[in-house]
């Protein structure tokens, strides 16, 4: 869904991962994540992370099984509920992510 909202997706298999190709990738535009994900960082700490040193970064942050709190999500990031629709990140990635020129 995110790749047909015109983004180039690189997948990461845990926050650490994710925390590496933002180092070397840092004109990244949005990160998608789920909260629950492997690893000692979930997606919460991965979005929190993101919005502290890559400001400019869009984080959308997913789940199906933990809602989190108004006090656990960054204010910039923004949370979808599982099941996802492809409106539902349109909108989002349209909400929080506005075209660059």
């Amino acid at each position: 869904m995110v790749s047909e909202e015109g983004f180039e997706v690189i997948e990461a298999r845990n926050a650490d991962e994710a925390m590496a190709v933002l180092e070397r990738h840092p004109s990244l535009k949005l990160v998608f994540t789920d909260i629950q994900m492997p690893g000692h960082t979930d997606g919460l700490d991965l979005a929190r992370h993101v919005c502290e040193h890559w400001p400019d970064i869009c984080v959308i942050v997913a789940s199906g099984a933990v809602t989190p709190g108004a006090d656990e999500l960054p204010e910039t990031a923004r949370f979808i509920g599982k099941p996802i629709s492809h409106a539902m990140v349109r909108e989002t990635i349209a909400e929080i992510c506005p075209p660059t020129a």
